[in-house]
């Protein structure tokens, strides 16, 4: 049997007041009290809040179990709306509640219209009996303030800053230090609640870090088991006589380029290194070439070209012979005996080779060799096998007259001829180092005036200027 409330919620039937009664029963019940209160008042929480529609049903007087909860509750709350003065029984609650208890324990809750126009006569005024010096009497109403709630604001602004008000009178203690010690807690739990979300931010990343490195040896693992497999499979099928398939799984098990992240293992170096036939291991002491090219006089210097796709070797040595061998069957495809002045040589392409001597260029056919065309310096000799390709395949060539010479690959055409200026009317012994810009509008040529000088000079090829 309960033998006291907190406080009794006193209120007219009416849809908007049940609404608001039934609202500040639940909130005031699960009401937290910052610790610092509960210590001070000694109100762990507010247990109870009489309600007569949750706890006996609308009562239509005030029976025996009203009048009981009225005794035992500490505290009264009035709804006041419009409807409330249209009820008896409210004011008949609060007639009942002051005569056990003081103006100072009921506290009113504003649902909608203006203090004056809602709150009960009996709360507004208090009829005081006084004798005047004649000795009459007579009895006056004296105007009263009881502590008002303003529930008319926005469900969350009123459960905000009018509850904790509401609160602070069944606690005993000031609003202020209420909302302080509710502030300082909120303040704390929130600190809690970042620092948790904080915790799982980084646990998080931990993991995702975790994961990551977890994944990344997985692939590492994954990618070396399989350099591995293809490595034995390319050495198996190279027993079998199938050296192209074997170059191919050897290929495979090797990264493609600096952004492969497969790793490099001694199983894939040794599968592309038997089916290259790099080496023929003659003893354990000694290391010999497969296959040799060779010529009939002394190469000097870098007097050989690779084709772009590599297909084809050509050399040339110093009595003016020139062969060119493909790689795969290390066949001669073409060879020039005993050029006189020879310059230099340089691929087009895997079937067409440029000779340069020093008062021409001529381009052959590897496949027949066949002479395609021939260009004779205009006025002085090239300078060297140099030569600088346009976006449009065109070639640049300088000659030792300070003249730059544009060809058409296809027939030898000439293009353009870029006259280069005198260089203080020095003589000069070469022209070479041929750069053409990204936009192909500027030429960069260095030229030597003696062993130990040089300059460079830029060409606008747009205005013909230095």
């Amino acid at each position: 049997m309960i033998d006291h409330y907190d406080a009794f919620i006193s209120y007219r039937h009416s849809e908007q007041d049940i609404l608001v009664a039934g609202r500040i029963q639940s909130d005031l019940e699960h009401f937290h009290i910052p610790s610092k209160i509960r210590k001070a008042t000694g109100k762990k929480r507010i247990d109870r809040i009489f309600l007569d529609k949750d706890e006996l049903g609308a009562a239509s007087n005030l029976s025996s179990d009203i009048s009981e909860a009225l005794d035992k509750s500490e505290h009264l709350i009035v709804i006041c709306s419009t409807a409330t003065k249209e009820s008896s029984w409210v004011t008949k609650e609060i007639e009942y509640f002051l005569r056990n208890h003081t103006l100072s324990q009921v506290t009113t809750v504003l649902v909608n219209g203006e203090p004056e126009d809602v709150i009960p006569d009996i709360l507004q005024y208090m009829e005081k009996t006084i004798t005047a010096s004649d000795g009459s009497v007579h009895t006056v109403r004296i105007p009263q303030e009881p502590l008002s709630c303003d529930y008319r604001l926005p469900r969350r602004k009123a459960k905000k800053e009018e509850l904790p008000r509401l609160a602070s009178k069944l606690l005993g203690c000031s609003y202020d230090e209420l909302m302080n010690r509710r502030r300082t807690f909120m303040i704390r739990r929130l600190a809690i609640i970042v620092s948790l979300i904080m915790a799982a931010i980084l646990a998080f990343d931990a993991y995702l870090l975790y994961s990551h490195i977890t994944i990344r040896k997985s692939l590492e693992s994954s990618l070396r088991n399989q350099s591995i497999y293809l490595a034995n499979e390319a050495l198996d099928v190279l027993d079998n006589d199938q050296r192209k398939l074997a170059l191919q799984l050897a290929l495979e098990a090797v990264p493609k380029n600096a952004d492969d992240s497969r790793p490099v293992t001694p199983q894939a170096i040794r599968a592309l290194t038997a089916s290259t036939l790099s080496y023929t291991p003659q003893d354990v002491f000694s290391i010999q070439d497969i296959w040799s090219y060779s010529m009939p006089d002394k190469i000097t210097n870098d007097n050989y070209r690779l084709s772009s796709t590599g297909k084809a070797l050509a050399a040339w040595d110093k009595s003016g012979n020139i062969r060119v061998w493909d790689t795969e069957t290390h066949a001669v495809l073409f060879s020039l005996d005993k050029l006189n002045d020879l310059n230099g040589i340089t691929f087009l392409s895997d079937d067409r080779l440029l000779v340069l001597t020093l008062d021409k260029i001529t381009a052959y056919r590897l496949s027949d060799g066949s002479c395609l065309w021939e260009k004779t310096a205009p006025t002085s000799t090239f300078a060297s096998s140099d030569k600088v390709t346009f976006s449009d395949n065109s070639l640049l060539f300088a000659t030792k007259d300070l003249k730059l010479i544009r060809l058409n690959p296809d027939d030898g055409s000439e293009i353009a001829i870029y006259k280069l200026p005198a260089v203080n009317n020095e003589t000069i012994m070469s022209v070479s180092s041929l750069q053409i810009s990204p936009d192909n509008q500027s030429i960069a040529v260095k030229i030597f005036k003696d062993v130990a000088s040089s300059l460079i000079l830029i060409y606008d090829i747009s205005n013909g200027l230095f």
